[in-house]
């Protein structure tokens, strides 16, 4: 009997333990991937950048070459922008559904604009189907749930879904009062 115990035990120990390292293997990814989404961005590589967007987004703005072209319209805002810091927050859940993992991963921003320092955060929806390629779609400020549940209707029930917040101060400012929005 204490033998059956004992085995029972080191089952348990090693199922855990192995849920343990696919949970870090894939927030590793996770973050290795959202770095990189940062980097491009910065760098305004829009052609890499869309390597790492959503498939159904690229799709929906006419493929890869209509993506870019419409980020590139998109960003001419920021050009007069001095980008001071952007950076990966926390993966705020993580979850598999199906034969697909999803998560939400949070990203804070500081820039100074015509003069004014605007900082806040802001939310990407990653997929992936082996925990190492993961593709990202951004959650804008105007979005809805039912809107972001319209172009993934595989999205995982569970996840609340964070609103983007911008304000007219320092990043450490913004951090201070810093609580999570969902969307309704």
């Amino acid at each position: 009997m204490k033998r059956y115990f004992i085995l029972l035990i080191v089952i348990v120990f090693s199922f855990e333990g192995k849920s343990q390292l696919d949970t870090l293997f894939l927030r590793k990814n996770i973050y290795a991937s959202e770095d990189s989404l940062i980097a491009l961005f910065k760098r305004k590589d829009w052609k890499t950048y869309a390597d790492y967007m959503n498939p159904v987004v690229i799709e929906m703005l006419g493929g890869k070459d209509g993506f870019v072209k419409y980020l590139q319209e998109q960003m001419k805002i920021l050009d007069e922008a001095d980008v001071q810091i952007y950076k990966a927050g926390k993966i705020l859940q993580l979850v598999k559904i199906k034969d697909q993992y999803q998560c939400i991963v949070e990203s804070f921003l500081q820039m100074k604009m015509n003069g004014m320092t605007i900082s806040g955060s802001s939310y990407d929806i990653a997929t992936s189907a082996d925990g190492v390629k993961w593709n990202f779609f951004r959650i804008t400020e105007t979005a809805t749930s039912a809107q972001i549940k319209e172009i993934f209707p595989d999205l995982s029930p569970e996840f609340k879904l964070p609103r983007a917040q911008m304000q007219r101060n320092t990043l450490e400012e913004f951090m201070s009062t810093y609580e999570l929005q969902y969307l309704n």
